[in-house]
């Protein structure tokens, strides 16, 4: 569908209202919410439930999480050029709050739960697997997304 409507666009649908978008719109965001819901519970299940986690992993998450923080913002630097020739028009500033404001969610967190329900690797690697992909989860929520306002503000790009 998603092909589709993107080739032939929203008119090649012959009912397609704004009462259709807003439908889809909200079925897309209980989805969403279910799969966080679910993955919480699992996730918190089996990362509590692990005797492979210690307290010595939590300054790991915080350096992992500073280090990703910098790593993306790299990495859309490097590509800053491509993407204005491609007709990404983002200044400096924006370039920025797009890496600052960028979470991981869903699709890395059910990664995760692959990788750890997998027979191979060690219990060990995929309990710090999941522990590290949900802690990112859960922080980039916590502070990036709760300093969003401040940031836009301190840029002064709102």
């Amino acid at each position: 569908m998603g092909l589709y409507v993107s080739h032939k666009g929203k008119t090649g649908i012959s009912v397609y209202t704004e009462l259709v978008e807003h439908v889809w719109s909200y079925l897309g965001f209980i989805a969403e919410t279910i799969i966080f819901l679910v993955q919480g519970i699992i996730i918190g299940y089996k990362v509590l439930r692990s005797t492979n986690i210690t307290w010595n992993e939590y300054p790991l998450m915080l350096a992992l999480y500073l280090i990703l923080q910098v790593v993306r913002f790299g990495v859309l630097l490097v590509f800053w050029p491509i993407m204005r020739k491609l007709g990404y028009g983002f200044t400096f500033k924006e370039l920025f709050l797009l890496s600052y404001t960028g979470l991981r969610g869903a699709v890395g967190l059910t990664l995760a739960l692959i990788v750890h329900g997998d027979t191979k690797g060690t219990q060990t690697s995929k309990d710090f697997i999941l522990f590290a992909t949900s802690s990112m989860a859960f922080l980039t929520i916590i502070i990036n997304g709760s300093t969003t306002e401040y940031v836009i503000k301190y840029l002064k790009i709102n």
